[in-house]
Order: C-alpha cells, then sequence, then structure tokens
C-alpha cells in the first residue's frame, strides 16, 4: 500500500515477509503517510530527501556486512547518515538497528548465542526519553537475531537483556534502534516460520 502525500515515511524493506506489521495501523492512524522501498526488487541509487518525513529500516536475515550479495546495504547506511544530517525522525529494528548502529561508526557483530522467540528486555531509558521515558521495568518482546552491536558513540541506551546486553538505543532526539521487534504479529510469526532461510535457523 502507498499512500500519496507531499510528506512521508520511507519504509526500507529487505525481504517480501519482514514488513510493517503492526506499526502499519500505527501511522494509518496517526495520518503518517508511508511508501515502501522494496530494495530486494529494486534499490534506487537517492531517496527524495524534499519528500522524506523519515525512515523505518526493517529487519532481514542479511548481515550488515553483506555488501557483496546485497549492495544496497551500504547504500542504506548513507541514507541513514544523510536521514540523520536532516534531523528526521529513523526507527530501526533489528537489521534496521544494526545498520543504524554500523552507520553511527559502531561495530556490529555476531553473538555468542541467537535469540530467536520471547525474550525480557529491560527498559533502562531516561525518564525524560520521548519514547521509552514512561516505560520502566521488564518487558517481554519478540527477537529474531544472530548480531548484535556495540552502543554508538553519543547515544544513550534505553533497553537491555539479560544475554544480549544491546536491545534498543536513541541517538539524538529522533533515532531509535531496536534489536527486537516491535512490529511482529502471530500473523507474522507464523510466515517466518514458513521460511525455509528462516526454518535452517531453528535447527
Amino acid at each position: 500500500m502507498v499512500h500519496r502525500s507531499s510528506k512521508r515515511v520511507f519504509v526500507l524493506q529487505h525481504v517480501p515477509h519482514e514488513t510493517l506489521g503492526g506499526l502499519e495501523p500505527l501511522l494509518v492512524g496517526a495520518g503518517v503517510a508511508w511508501q515502501p522501498v522494496r530494495l530486494f526488487e529494486h534499490a534506487p541509487r537517492e531517496l527524495p530527501w524534499d519528500e522524506a518525513a523519515g525512515l523505518v529500516v526493517l529487519g532481514g536475515p542479511m548481515n550488515v556486512d553483506a555488501h557483496a550479495s546485497h549492495p544496497f546495504l551500504a547504500q542504506e547506511q548513507a541514507w541513514i547518515r544523510a536521514a540523520l544530517q536532516r534531523d528526521l525522525p529513523v526507527l530501526g529494528i533489528c537489521l534496521g538497528a544494526q545498520l543504524l548502529a554500523r552507520a553511527l561508526g559502531a561495530r556490529v557483530f555476531p553473538h555468542a548465542v541467537k535469540e530467536i522467540g520471547w525474550y525480557d528486555v529491560d527498559i533502562v531509558a531516561p525518564s525524560d526519553d520521548p519514547l521509552f521515558g514512561g516505560l520502566p521495568g521488564r518487558h517481554t518482546v519478540f527477537q529474531w537475531h544472530g548480531d548484535t552491536f556495540e552502543l554508538p558513540a553519543g547515544a544513550v541506551q534505553v533497553a537491555r537483556g539479560e544475554q544480549c546486553t544491546q536491545q534498543a538505543f536513541r541517538y539524538g532526539a529522533q533515532a531509535y534502534g531496536l534489536q527486537f521487534h516491535v512490529e511482529v504479529t502471530a500473523e507474522m510469526v507464523a510466515h517466518w516460520l514458513d521460511e525455509p532461510q528462516n526454518r535452517q535457523e531453528l535447527q
């Protein structure tokens, strides 16, 4: 679905089955126009920044260094930096969080264990954090990742986990990287389990 507006959020999508999910009705309900950028089909040379209201960078099974098989990954990091320079809101989810961290100069690397399933994370955000300040305590989230990242210089950690320390961070006023999947729905989980590449990770 493409919503036409003079300004819209560009949603960077790496594979067909990782979508906005539960975030889509939230955007629609808030009157936020958005447009998917299906990088697995075609990666544009540049985004129309004069039409951009923000970026959402979704997840995917690849890692941030898979440039040979997915050349758009390097391009995405440049787009993320461009969005930050323009003070646009950025939300990175899973791979998107890792791309945001790498774009900010942080190291992204394989974690000791894969997190696949439901895990608890602790919200450690400052009380004045715009998104997480009102959500103290422990929350259960859905995870599917094998890589992790170091906290970027200048970023504020907003969530941490017992097995994987870096779960969410904020950079500046309105850029967030979430290692966990806030967008996931029951239908999405079922769809992911049907994907052959995903099933291999469970063996």
